[in-house]
Order: C-alpha cells, then structure tokens, then sequence
C-alpha cells in the first residue's frame, strides 16, 4: 500500500462516522453543507485543504445515506 492509500482509507473513516453521528439534511442546501463539515473536518486531519480532501481521499458512496434522503 502506498501513503495515499493510507490517507484515502483515513479519510473515509473520519467521513463515515461523521455522516453516522451528524443529523441527515434535508434539502440539497443543507447536503451542500454537511458535506462541507465533513470535508472541513478530514482535512484537518489530512493537514490539507477542505476541497483537496473532498475531491482526492473522500469517497462519494460515504454520502449515499444523506443522498436517499433528499427531498
């Protein structure tokens, strides 16, 4: 394995369980945001920014439970 991978697979630990423990939005304004807590939240624990960490080591399916429940 190589560092990125482990990075990606910490990245999305910190993810899931913050999607596991944070209210599930409501409307696509309240998505856009959460995911933005998140992002904030592993890149602070990847020492990188918000976007790197959102575009780069965030798999999207960590989202795929708010996205059901979408209005």
């Amino acid at each position: 394995m190589k560092t990125k991978d482990f990075r990606t697979l910490k990245a999305n630990r910190v993810a899931h369980h913050l999607v596991g423990t944070m209210k599930a939005p409501k409307d696509q304004k309240e998505y856009v945001k959460a995911i933005r807590v998140v992002a904030i939240a592993v890149s602070e624990q990847l020492g990188n920014t918000p976007a790197v960490a959102a575009k780069s080591y965030i798999n999207p399916e960590v989202f795929a439970k708010w996205r059901g429940g979408l209005t």
